[in-house]
């Protein structure tokens, strides 16, 4: 499905929804779990979404193209031999062989270090202390009734994994990079909650670039500032696989500095214990076996992983700079 489609698709769901309800402004709560309720779309909605997917279709190929394409894609489908994944970096897809990439994450989750095989009843007895420990939040008042409601997940399931393969590092033997979501999992609504506090204040930092624009514009900022002194000298750092370097220690204390400047001592010490019990309690299936995540920032494709690692890079660039000054 095309960016168009899934457009369009948003465009029909929001009519619906404001003819069914109006423009309600009642305000509602930022943090919610996601709605169930599917609307039945108006005949004339319909009609328009068909009518723009019909010409997309139309645009985008002719009857002889999308036959020979569709028994291409039924065909790699059905091939066992064949698995395919997006590339960690620039939108390619590739083809790999299932021997190879089966060999490629069984060797990654060998890593001692970082991950740990666990048997079925210690998953389970880890989802009964997330609960409690929730349970015990609430009581010392650390969450109120709605945001013990929010993270509360009734029916949890533990989160698959899966290799996106490094083709810019290596195109012949690329490395896999991991890659688990954590839906479903008792900590996902809280990763929510952690990731929203953290991005609203990383926006603010001014050694946290937002996107290219940003870039440029504090590049040009920083040329300006250090033309001031006789030999400056501009450098960037690197962290080889910086996923799975972040101590979960080292991440929670990276995240308490940058939250001790904008929130009060209670607010930072709740964050905290969440990001702590999230990164403890990191666990993903892969094949037949359950796997702890027993360090490394969480796993890519975590709701937070991307604010934390801005955090741990944003702590990691300042201490950088004073070891150098």
């Amino acid at each position: 499905m095309n960016e168009f489609v899934i457009d369009i698709k948003h465009f029909g769901c929001n009519v619906t929804l404001r003819n069914i309800y109006g423009t309600n402004t009642e305000q509602v709560r930022t943090l919610r779990k996601p709605s169930t309720f599917a609307p039945v779309a108006h005949p004339a909605v319909e009609l328009f979404m068909q009518l723009c997917n019909n010409a997309d279709e139309k645009l985008r190929m002719d009857t002889h193209t999308k036959h020979y394409r569709n028994i291409t894609l039924c065909n790699l489908q059905q091939n066992e031999n064949a698995v395919i994944k997006p590339a960690d970096k620039g939108g390619t897809i590739v083809v790999m062989d299932t021997s190879w990439y089966k060999k490629k994450m069984t060797t990654m989750l060998q890593d001692e270090k970082t991950y740990y095989r666990v048997a079925p009843i210690q998953f389970n007895r880890t989802i009964q202390k997330v609960s409690s420990l929730l349970q015990d939040m609430l009581t010392e008042g650390q969450v109120d009734l709605d945001l013990y409601n929010f993270f509360n997940i009734t029916k949890p399931t533990v989160q698959n994994t899966n290799g996106l393969p490094k083709i810019h590092k290596d195109l012949h033997n690329s490395p896999l990079r991991p890659i688990a979501a954590g839906q479903g999992w008792p900590t996902e609504t809280m990763s929510l909650l952690v990731e929203k506090e953290l991005r609203t204040i990383l926006k603010s930092c001014d050694t946290v670039l937002q996107d290219t624009d940003d870039f440029l514009r504090k590049k040009n900022q920083t040329m300006n500032n250090i033309m001031d002194y006789d030999h400056p000298l501009v450098t960037t750092l690197d962290v080889n696989s910086l996923f799975t370097s972040i101590p979960n220690e080292a991440g929670v204390e990276a995240v308490r500095k940058i939250l001790s400047h904008k929130k009060t001592v209670n607010e930072t010490s709740r964050i905290c214990a969440l990001l702590d019990l999230i990164l403890e309690n990191n666990y993903f299936v892969y094949g037949t076996s359950i796997c702890w995540q027993k360090w490394g920032g969480g796993s890519h494709g975590h709701p937070l992983c991307k604010q934390l690692l801005k955090s741990c890079a944003c702590r990691l660039g300042a201490g950088a700079c004073i070891e150098f000054k």
